[in-house]
């Protein structure tokens, strides 16, 4: 398959702690409308940063300093209103392995008998 061309680097180590953890995802796959004007003309979109098939979760990174934070959280917010449906969490910081660990928890508490966790003290 095609390598991913990631906009910023946070989102290549983000991948990366994924495909470590054996946690499939898809990079930008959808934009979501998220503002109209009072005419009902499109102003503004979305598009989260990953998903997560096997949690059906949208994640949108937004490390600490970056300068689109709050647009971001903004966003986020809009998006959950309007698609109440629609799983998203901001991943805020960089602790990209303790958010793969939490993924890899609740998939072994969705369906503990045929996923093994590996074991992370060995190394």
């Amino acid at each position: 398959s095609k390598p991913v061309e990631f906009v910023y680097d946070w989102e290549r180590e983000f991948s990366e702690a994924l495909d470590a953890h054996k946690i499939q995802w898809r990079y930008k796959p959808r934009t979501f409308a998220v503002e109209w004007d009072q005419d009902g003309n499109f102003v503004d979109s979305f598009t989260p940063d990953f998903y997560l098939a096997e949690h059906d979760l949208y994640l949108e990174l937004a490390p600490w300093g970056f300068g689109d934070f709050g647009m971001n959280v903004r966003k986020v917010r809009m998006l959950r209103e309007l698609y109440s449906r629609i799983k998203i969490e901001v991943i805020a910081g960089r602790e990209y392995e303790d958010v793969a660990d939490w993924l890899v928890e609740l998939r072994l508490r969705r369906n503990p008998r045929t996923v093994q966790r590996s074991d992370r003290s060995a190394k």
